[in-house]
């Protein structure tokens, strides 16, 4: 029986793993960095899923090495797993909630929104470029073209064509964990 079990762990070990084929060729190097960094496999095993708030508080929070929390959650909507992770995010300042009390952690996160976290986790720096190479540029939100533009000049983020940048587009793991991963060398990110 105990072999069999042993078995049986193994098999779903492997069957659980990622494989490098499961990730887009432009993801390769993220999916590295994610390794080293100790993103946890239930990301990496999915790399198209969309990113919800709350995963966007935990991919950050597992890329900063996992740091202690302090405080209590500011959020009432959220728990379990997801209190670490969005404690700490909230503290740091990189995410905000709803205006109400809550944080909303199911809801899937656009591209424009996981630049505006990237770009305050940076302490929101001064930028010289702006959004107009892409057609799209009209489709984000006010809050958000300081943080794309920062976003796009720094490299973190790729338009989704030469031409479009896609802001209002949901972010999947992949995306999340190449901007994460390139963001890794920047000051104060």
């Amino acid at each position: 029986m105990k072999k069999f079990l042993l078995s049986l762990l193994c098999v779903l070990a492997l069957t659980a793993a990622v494989s490098a084929e499961d990730w887009p060729a432009w993801g390769q190097e993220a999916l590295d960095w994610a390794r080293e960094v100790s993103i946890s496999e239930a990301y990496l095993s999915a790399p198209g899923q969309t990113v919800t708030r709350a995963d966007a508080a935990q991919l950050l929070y597992e890329a900063a090495g996992r740091p202690a929390v302090e405080g209590e959650c500011p959020f009432s909507d959220v728990s379990g797993d997801a209190v670490p992770a969005v404690t700490w995010a909230a503290e740091q300042g990189y995410i905000d909630g709803q205006g109400d009390g809550t944080f909303a952690p199911e809801t899937a996160v656009e591209r424009q929104a996981f630049a505006a976290i990237l770009y305050r986790s940076a302490g929101s720096p001064a930028l010289a470029g702006d959004l107009g190479a892409y057609s799209d540029r009209g489709q984000a939100a006010a809050w958000a073209e300081k943080a794309l533009a920062w976003c796009v000049q720094t490299g973190l983020i790729n338009g989704k064509t030469a031409d479009t940048l896609a802001p209002r587009d949901t972010i999947t793991v992949a995306e999340a964990a190449a901007m994460l991963q390139r963001a890794g060398p920047l000051p104060d990110v």
